[in-house]
């Protein structure tokens, strides 16, 4: 693998209140699942991913779509190499 492949984090996105796994896994399936899809796009900005899945609340009442903060760089991006 290239040397400049790693790159340091430069955020962290956490859970505010303890979670169940049945509720993460599918906050995580919809988050990478998005970025995945969206990637082909062109870059993705991290905090408007989890912005999009947040919103999730709304269709499932599920609060655990709204336990999640991103701390770090609102610039973040996912980009395709």
């Amino acid at each position: 693998m290239r040397q400049d492949a790693f790159q340091p984090s430069s955020g962290f996105i956490g859970g505010m209140w303890p979670l169940t796994d049945r509720a993460a896994a599918a906050f995580s399936s919809d988050f990478y699942g998005g970025i995945s899809a969206r990637l082909k796009d062109g870059p993705v900005y991290l905090a408007e991913m989890l912005q999009v899945v947040r919103k999730r609340f709304y269709e499932t009442g599920d609060p655990t779509y709204l336990a999640y903060r991103f701390y770090g760089n609102a610039n973040l991006q996912v980009v395709a190499q």
